[in-house]
């Protein structure tokens, strides 16, 4: 085994390929409250919005998403296991030629599903969290325009995610830094053959969300993560940043937010490298057990 797939494997984590879609640490997280019960502890659903009004690309006018997770088991707050699933849709502007289907002009592109489940381990002051997850981007049309073509990538990953319980350094402000890395192409190591290609092999992510419990009605909160992507033979990068106010209720809550995101290459298009900016504005409508997240 050469260094490089061993590097590669030292790096392991939670996916981005072919593009890394929105999910709050807070859905993956083993620990995202305290537990009470062994047995299914903690659950959380989250259907999200966003429209990217202030800027569009070519594959993406808004995006409709649906994300569950939930801890199965849980043992004395020192171990707990965590799945999830989300699935996007994807939805882009016409192209030159195109007649919409109806009186709103967008076409639907594709589907994406992201799953796994992370076996988390509180060592104090830090969460360690091993995973196993894959991810499938299924176009449901090929053609956006004569130069750009969509693809179908999938992957198959391990995963190491290292993060803290919730801190509070403050009353007014929580904390949950997070650090990632991943090898993101267990087809590849396997020699698996006829599946779809991606370009990424691995990536380092930081991430933090910070919220601040100001007034019981209203916490605003900012969530970003940056990402170095390792190529076979270079770098990129992918980012989001999102800032709003969460809406809290005793079942969960509402997020309003502003979001970018950007991408050196979102490694759905055919031709290759497909570099990505947009921005715009959503919403999530958040159920959760114990407590609202």
């Amino acid at each position: 085994m050469t260094l490089r797939r061993i590097l590669l494997l030292f790096l392991l984590t939670i996916p981005l390929t072919a593009r890394d879609f929105p999910q709050s640490i807070l859905t993956i997280h083993p620990f995202p409250d305290t537990y009470t019960s062994p047995l299914l502890p903690h659950g959380t659903l989250r259907l999200w919005y966003e429209t990217y009004t202030l800027k569009e690309s070519p594959t993406d006018s808004f995006h409709i998403g649906i994300s569950g997770a939930a801890t199965p088991l849980a043992w004395r707050n020192l171990i707990a296991l965590r799945i999830y699933f989300d699935s996007i849709l994807v939805v882009g502007p016409l192209a030159p030629g195109d007649e919409p289907a109806s009186v709103m002009e967008w076409w639907m592109n594709a589907v994406q599903y992201q799953y796994g489940a992370l076996l988390g381990v509180r060592l104090s002051p830090l969460v360690l969290a091993a995973e196993y997850s894959r991810m499938s981007f299924h176009p449901l049309r090929w053609r956006i325009r004569d130069d750009l073509h969509l693809t179908d990538p999938a992957t198959d990953r391990l995963g190491l995610l290292i993060t803290t319980p919730p801190l509070s350094p403050l009353p007014w402000l929580t904390i949950i830094p997070s650090l990632r890395a991943a090898y993101v192409d267990l087809f590849d190591y396997w020699q698996a053959h006829g599946l779809p290609e991606f370009r990424e092999d691995a990536y380092l992510r930081a991430g933090l969300l910070l919220t601040l419990p100001l007034h019981p009605l209203i916490h605003p909160y900012l969530e970003t993560w940056n990402d170095l992507l390792l190529f076979p033979d270079t770098t990129g990068y992918a980012a989001r940043f999102e800032t709003g106010i969460l809406l809290p209720s005793p079942a969960g809550g509402l997020r309003l937010h502003l979001v970018t995101n950007t991408f050196s290459d979102t490694q759905e298009v055919e031709e290759g490298p497909f570099p990505m900016t947009t921005a715009g504005f959503g919403f999530t409508f958040i159920v959760s057990s114990p407590g609202g997240r």
